[in-house]
Parts: C-alpha cells; structure tokens; sequence
C-alpha cells in the first residue's frame, strides 16, 4: 500500500517514483501532513493479531522442570477440596481432561496425572516477559488474560510483510526465549 502523502516544502517529491509516494497528494507543510497522515491511518485496513499461549500454566511447569515434558500434568486446585483445573498439559488432554473441569472428575480420566497447584507470582513473571516481547513489534497491545492478548499491528505491514507473514515474529519472539509456544491468528 502506498503512502497517500509525500511531505516535501520545495515541491518535489524526495520519494522519487518508489512506491513510498502516492503522486495523487503531496503535503507541502507540516500541518497538511498530519491532517494526510490522520487520513492514511483511518483509511487503512485494520490489521489485529491474536496470540495466545499454549497450555501456559503447564508449560511453565515444564520450562522450570523439564522432567515433566511428556507427562500428563494438571495444574489447579486440590482435587480433594473441589478444586478446578487451570490448565491441562496436551498429554493430559488426550485423556480427556481440560481447562475449568473440576480436579477429582480429571484424576479420575487420568490417574497418572501430575496434579500441580497454581504458582501465580511464577506465571505473572513469565507473562510480563512475554509481553515484553510482543511490545517489540507493536505498542499497540490489548491483554485479555496473562496469556493472551489482541495485538494492532495496523500499519506494520512494510516492516513485517502481508498478514499471514506478521504473525511470524511474534510467534518466533516469544518461542526462543522462554521455550514456550504461541498460537498467532491475524
């Protein structure tokens, strides 16, 4: 998409022919180039990712304990004082278990599951990192819980290409790092 505005007080567009100048509209004073450049956000297509954590809460069990990569973990509340599951590690969720379920109903469809209590201040930590590096790509951030978040990527399109390759970064950012995996939808 081409810049609707070129800003250039001698009247000549310092974009040359490149794709940068829309030739259609040249500011030729800072003033014009703010009500152009207003224009040119408005008139954009909005662009808004989705990321969300996979299994966030096991996942940093098994970032803090890899002997438990591979095995059935349940995180939550006590199975014997009601207690929920939080979240279900994949494996446990072949069994048949997952988020919200009560604690006793999972043990029971998986009894070989590693019941882990919820360690908060752990997940807030490892949360802000990776909204730290989801504010690498845009300041434009909408968190919806501690692993989750609506990302405005609007106008990001030169530095990070067509929208299925936005979500790219971002994926990678926080996959590296933390050994954590994000599920990205644009």
């Amino acid at each position: 998409m081409a810049i609707p505005f070129c800003f250039h007080p001698t009247g000549q567009c310092l974009a040359g022919d490149s794709e940068m100048c829309d030739t259609s509209y040249h500011a030729h004073s800072p003033l014009e180039t703010l009500s152009a450049a207003r224009y040119a956000v408005v008139s954009m297509k909005r662009r808004i990712m989705h990321v969300d954590m996979d299994e966030f809460f096991a996942a940093v069990e098994k970032l803090d304990n890899p002997d438990l990569r591979g095995k059935c973990i349940l995180v939550g509340g006590d199975p014997a004082a009601r207690g929920v599951v939080s979240t279900a590690s994949y494996e446990a969720r072949a069994f048949g278990c997952h988020s919200a379920m009560p604690m006793a109903q999972a043990v029971r469809k998986c009894p070989q599951a590693i019941v882990l209590h919820v360690r908060g201040e752990r997940y807030q930590q490892v949360s802000r990192g990776v909204f730290a590096v989801l504010e690498q790509f845009t300041p434009l951030i909408e968190p919806l819980s501690i692993d989750d978040a609506f990302l405005d990527v609007t106008g990001f399109a030169r530095p990070f290409g067509p929208a299925h390759e936005t979500a790219v970064p971002p994926k990678r950012g926080v996959h590296p790092p933390a050994q954590l995996v994000a599920r990205v939808a644009v």
